[in-house]
């Protein structure tokens, strides 16, 4: 079975991107929607949106990673483009990609991310002077900060990314563009920086581009001479508290992890890492944990982001209902993509499933609900129950709101205490 998304990504001729002279914009093709969103090979698919006519479109593909399949059209016009999906299709998630058309309409575009798609695929179709066009481009369009080199992007990626996630997401683009051409990319240790405390890219997109990119990248830099095991000691305040064992060259492990919470003292604390000879040179991640009082000062609520959360009653009985009312919502005009909830909930709250029905996607947690919300106008709202099973006075967990493709962009709601009685 092939699923088609509509990701659209527009591919320009190879002239706009060598700063042709201003000449007034043709329209540009929008895809809405994609029928049906499953098909086999042979089946027919119809794609809707706008300014879809042959003055606007030269050709359509179906692209996965790298892949890039052209398709024939069988039908084309101002609303839709009608096509068979090939016969030589292998089952997959594929995107939708258009050429545009040029002529006396080329124009110059300034989002890295596009030009890095267009880079690939005119590598992968061997246009050499297209391909190289938009390096060039690519080069114009590079920024710097604290001596590391990206690249930013105006508009959301194909996959809702933005913010840091989308500036990583398209980074990882274009150093994969580069690497095409067999150039290294100072992008590469911006991407290599800008992990998240859990050792990934903010996002499963940026993700699996960045992975893409050190895969790409390592194919330009060439392997490394064999080495075997080596050892690094971590210290702390410059007392010795932990020695590492390295894995050699060639072999594949998943992070080496150390607690040093033990060897910390309250202030301000040291952490060193320290090669012993042989030892080759290795990326190293340091994260932190801890608490802020609620009555702390506290930053200036998101922008981008509104949560609402309101009980019904905090003071009940064991077995009472207690209604919980959310109100989400996005007020930015950064990102379109999902939004995650995370309602608080008390100790030993047993919630009703069945008032959770109005909510498309969610997980239960022991002391939280996720709920899995994609925006829409005046935001989402919904109320659920839930049963305090014993008698308790207590705090709830803390409540948030997220933005899926960015996660630092998040709005947090102060906990609920309850007082449960028999």
């Amino acid at each position: 079975m092939l699923r088609v998304f509509v990701a659209l990504a527009l591919v320009f001729p190879g002239a706009l991107l060598a700063g042709a002279a201003a000449r007034e914009q043709a329209p540009t093709p929008l895809m809405k929607a994609v029928q049906p969103d499953s098909a086999r090979a042979g089946d027919e698919v119809t794609v809707s949106g706008t300014n879809l006519e042959k003055a606007n479109i030269a050709a359509v593909y179906l692209t996965q990673g790298d892949k890039t399949i052209k398709v024939k059209l069988t039908s084309q016009s101002e609303s839709e483009v009608k096509f068979h999906v090939p016969a030589d299709m292998k089952p997959g998630r594929f995107g939708i990609m258009v050429l545009t058309t040029g002529g006396d309409d080329a124009r110059e575009i300034d989002e890295p991310y596009m030009i890095a798609s267009f880079a690939l695929t005119a590598h992968h179709i061997g246009d050499t002077a297209a391909f190289q066009a938009a390096l060039d481009r690519l080069r114009k369009l590079e920024r710097h900060e604290a001596g590391l080199s990206y690249w930013d992007l105006r508009t959301n990626t194909p996959f809702y990314g933005w913010g840091l996630a989308g500036r990583i997401e398209t980074t990882a683009m274009v150093v994969r563009a580069f690497a095409a051409g067999g150039e290294a990319s100072a992008g590469m240790l911006f991407l290599l920086r800008r992990k998240d405390r859990y050792g990934v890219w903010h996002s499963t997109q940026a993700t699996v581009q960045v992975l893409n990119a050190i895969l790409a990248a390592s194919e330009v830099s060439g392997k490394e001479p064999p080495s075997g095991p080596a050892e690094v000691d971590v210290l702390v305040n410059g007392k010795p508290a932990i020695t590492l064992q390295l894995p050699g060259t060639g072999e594949v492990t998943g992070p080496l992890r150390a607690d040093l919470t033990a060897w910390l003292a309250p202030g301000a604390n040291c952490v060193t890492v320290r090669r012993r000879g042989g030892a080759k040179e290795a990326q190293v991640q340091l994260a932190a944990s801890y608490y802020v009082p609620w009555t702390a000062p506290r930053p200036e609520p998101n922008a981008e982001l509104r949560l609402s959360v309101q009980f019904d009653r905090t003071h009940a009985r064991v077995g009472q209902p207690i209604a919980c009312r959310i109100r989400a919502e996005r007020v930015g005009f950064h990102g379109y993509g999902m939004m995650l909830a995370e309602i608080g909930l008390p100790p030993g709250a047993d919630v009703d499933r069945s008032s959770l029905s109005g909510v498309d996607h969610y997980d239960l947690l022991p002391d939280r609900i996720v709920a899995y919300l994609w925006p829409q106008a005046g935001g989402a709202n919904f109320t659920f129950r839930f049963r305090p099973r014993f008698a308790i006075e207590a705090k709830a967990a803390s409540s948030s709101l997220y933005d899926y493709y960015n996660p630092e962009a998040v709005t947090t709601a102060p906990p609920a205490r309850f007082a449960v009685e028999h």
